[in-house]
């Protein structure tokens, strides 16, 4: 019976504000009967020991209903998705990070099984789906076939310990100022840790726009 990573805690950067899609934080839409937020949470629980989410300040209140337990903390988020990621891995404690986004919440437990064990394998792993299709510059320029690029999804999965090592050497190289609001992968690279991939799924899309929140209610509440 499989049971959830007890070196493994699951991190939620969860504290945007939904202003592109104008409907409030996006961690607190809900679908099939529950928020993003607890939809994330379940599925993280299912593989990571414990889950750490960062939302508005404004809404912790809220999100400790929703989610707060023994194994659920949450704690205010920053500004920038990148203000958050790091106080994110500054109050995580497992060895192992595996960082997931409430939108995503068609992923699979098994997925994220997947990226866990090819963590373990190579350092940092992630899920990603290679483009089948051509693509081209609004020039018309080719710029990748079939196989070229991939589409980063959640979750990505690394040793804590890493991410904390690039975040040091960001912050030295900002001397004192933001950080640059660099992506998972980017801060990484900094540590000289690259990212290994594990097949995605189609159905693990990101909800950004009016039209694929209308498709992930489709499929998340039949009939």
């Amino acid at each position: 019976m499989n049971v959830p990573a007890a070196d493994f805690e699951a991190i939620l950067p969860a504290a945007g504000q939904g202003l592109r899609l104008g409907l409030g934080p996006k961690a607190f839409i809900v679908l099939a009967g529950r928020t993003l937020l607890e939809h994330a949470v379940a599925t993280m629980l299912a593989v990571a020991a414990r889950v750490t989410v960062a939302v508005p300040p404004a809404d912790l209140a809220r999100a400790q209903h929703l989610v707060g337990s023994d194994a659920v903390s949450v704690i205010a988020g920053g500004k920038r998705r990148i203000d958050t990621l790091r106080t994110l891995v500054g109050a995580a404690t497992a060895p192992w990070l595996l960082i997931h986004d409430p939108v995503h919440p068609l992923v699979t437990i098994e997925l994220s099984r997947r990226v866990i064990e090819e963590a373990r394998r190579s350092g940092a792993a992630g899920a990603a789906l290679f483009n089948v299709d051509f693509l081209h510059g609004m020039d018309g320029t080719l710029r990748a076939v079939p196989g070229d690029v991939v589409a980063i999804q959640k979750p990505i999965a690394m040793q804590r310990a890493d991410l904390a090592r690039g975040f040091e050497i960001a912050e030295r190289a900002a001397a004192g100022g933001s950080l640059p609001d660099a992506g998972t992968l980017e801060i990484l690279l900094l540590a000289g840790r690259r990212v290994t991939y594990v097949p995605g799924s189609s159905l693990n899309f990101k909800l950004t726009t009016a039209d694929d929140f209308a498709l992930a209610r489709r499929l998340m509440e039949p009939g």
